[in-house]
Order: structure tokens, then sequence, then C-alpha cells
């Protein structure tokens, strides 16, 4: 029986571990994110929490570059603020793009 179960587990290495992959311990994780990371694992990715977290840094690596323009020109607008500059810019104030695409022109 001994045998049996040592073949089982060389099969188990061989399946579930890449051979570029280490392991990956993390301590004092709050629990509702432990949970919502295994049930976005869970949902998209067959519980392969390294695939999961691999997708997660990946994205966060190369973010949406509208919601980054988005963020951009939030920060050109609090930073002109702070300068005192309370007037936007007479190109940057006609037209506001919205998150969905949809353009609001302004008067």
């Amino acid at each position: 029986m001994r045998k049996d179960e040592e073949k089982i587990e060389e099969i188990k290495k061989s399946v579930f571990r890449h051979p570029n992959s280490k392991d990956l311990y993390m301590k004092r994780v709050p629990m509702d994110i432990v949970d919502q990371f295994k049930e976005l694992s869970n949902k998209h990715f067959l519980g392969d929490y390294g695939m999961c977290l691999m997708w997660l840094v990946e994205g966060f690596k190369k973010p949406d570059p509208e919601v980054y323009s988005l963020l951009e020109n939030h920060e050109n607008r609090i930073s002109n603020l702070e300068q005192g500059k309370g007037k936007v810019s007479s190109d940057e104030g006609k037209t506001i793009k919205m998150v969905n695409g949809r353009v609001i022109k302004r008067k």
C-alpha cells in the first residue's frame, strides 16, 4: 500500500504542479477578501488560484487606457484647483467623455 501512495503523490506532483511555479502562503488576509478571491477563482479559473492571481497582477500592471485617461484628467483638474487655477482650460472643458463612451458637449 505504501508504494501506491507514493505513486499517487508522484502523479499529483507531475499533473498539478507547473515546473516554473513556486508555493505561496499568505497570512493576515481578511476573510472577506479570501472569500472574494476564492469565488473569483472558482467562477473564472476553475479554482486555479495561481492563474487567478496571475490575471489580477497582469491586470494591475496594464490598466485600461480609458480608465487611465480619466484618472489622469482627474489628477490634472485637482492639481489646477490646488494651484489656484479654478478655471479649466478652454479646450479641456468643451466636451466630457463618460466611462461608457458617451460624449457630452458643453456650451
